[in-house]
């Protein structure tokens, strides 16, 4: 286990669940301020500027066809190689992140990071729906870490980035309800605490690198938010990223992602095992099934940008892109909710819309944040307490909770 995570969970060592081993959420253990929901509510948190630029930005290669790249011998022109990882250089979603190298253009996702911190300073947390707030979470850290990738851009691998000891996901770097909070604490505290220490949870997280779970063209929504991060799974597992089987050898490998996030795996071989077969399709379920060895060894944490970092090779990385483009437009046709529309990419027209909505984007009608805090302050009559903090305070698991994994 990385150094970083490791140091993160020895802070968290009192925590009960994390001691018992427990999936269930027990929030008692996170800040006043990120407790309690409204089952009833039907407020939503308007994300249209973060998926504007989620679609001007993602390429969605989507499903894995689990092909294996050529290798990278040098053409006419040049002697350089490329050395690329074949069994998952052809797999998922792309970030342009080599569009976003003008400063005027590396503001958008800061811009919309930092809004979303501002959000339960306008209206606490605890009156959305559960579901509601976890896509709040999911989207904060995803706009955050690809505010930090586009600051470090262009870098060719990651590996440091995720991994080392003084990673920036460790830094305290966002702040919402006056809370300190670092990329990591979002991932291995909060998320967990609050909606249960579930597998399905770690797809939502993007980290970046090619051998990770895919970045949406969209923003996560409270109404649509568990169906995604199953979508995202099962694309996962059923990819070279996820899992390959040596079947000479009789080795299972599976992505390096599960070891790293150990954490929601608290019996860790037999709750992998379970939670890969439950999206594993087609043939791969006897290969797993019949396995000597399962082994957490697939990674490449070569950023996963479309050609900026590799552009000076040509050969045959340039086919593998051309490829991957392929493919991705192939999906677009069939896909039109996941639809990247590459040919429409434009960040300046992006930019003009950006600096129009982004910077000052309301998360709330003014109509909404009025009412809202209405019933909250009827709450707090109505309870006797002047503690903002004293909304519902449920025991019993949200209907989410039920259906989700």
């Amino acid at each position: 286990m990385p150094k970083a995570i490791k140091h993160l969970l020895s802070t968290f060592a009192g925590m009960t669940l994390l001691l018992s081993g427990a999936s269930q959420a027990d929030e008692k253990n996170l800040p006043e301020v990120f407790q309690g929901y409204d089952r009833s509510s039907t407020y939503e948190i308007n994300y249209d500027d973060y998926t504007y630029l989620l679609r001007a930005s993602v390429l969605n290669a989507g499903r894995s066809s689990r092909a294996i790249a050529k290798s990278g011998k040098a053409k006419t022109g040049t002697r350089l190689k490329a050395n690329i990882n074949k069994l998952t250089a052809l797999e998922g979603n792309r970030f342009l992140y080599e569009s976003f190298e003008k400063d005027e253009h590396k503001k958008h996702f800061r811009n919309i990071s930092e809004s979303l911190q501002k959000v339960p300073s306008e209206v606490p947390l605890k009156l959305f729906s559960k579901d509601e707030q976890l896509a709040y979470w999911l989207n904060l850290y995803n706009a955050t870490i690809i505010a930090e990738i586009i600051d470090e851009y262009p870098i060719r691998k990651l590996e440091d980035f995720i991994t080392d000891s003084d990673s920036p996901l460790d830094e305290k770097i966002i702040t919402v309800a006056g809370e300190k909070l670092s990329l990591n604490d979002i991932k291995y505290k909060i998320v967990p605490e609050k909606f249960g220490y579930k597998p399905v949870l770690i797809y939502g997280f993007y980290q970046g690198i090619i051998a990770g779970p895919n970045i949406l063209n969209r923003a996560f929504t409270g109404e649509t938010v568990w169906d995604e991060l199953d979508r995202n799974a099962t694309n996962f597992v059923n990819s070279n990223r996820g899992t390959f089987a040596d079947t000479k050898k009789k080795i299972f490998r599976v992505s390096s992602l599960y070891e790293r996030d150990e954490v929601y795996f608290p019996n860790f071989d037999e709750d992998l095992n379970r939670h890969i077969l439950q999206y594993l399709e087609g043939s791969l379920r006897y290969d797993l099934e019949n396995a000597k060895r399962v082994r957490t060894n697939i990674s490449n944490w070569k950023i996963a940008d479309v050609y900026g970092t590799e552009r000076q090779f040509g050969g045959a990385i340039a086919n593998n892109n051309a490829a991957l483009m392929d493919s991705a437009s192939r999906a677009d046709q069939n896909l039109d909710r996941d639809s990247s529309g590459y040919g429409n990419i434009n960040l300046t027209v992006t930019s003009s819309f950006m600096e129009q909505r982004a910077i000052n984007f309301g998360r709330f009608s003014p109509e909404m944040v009025t009412k809202l805090k209405t019933i909250h302050a009827e709450h707090l009559s109505h309870s006797g307490q002047v503690s903002i903090t004293d909304i519902e305070s449920e025991s019993e698991e949200d209907k989410s909770d039920e259906g989700s994994n």
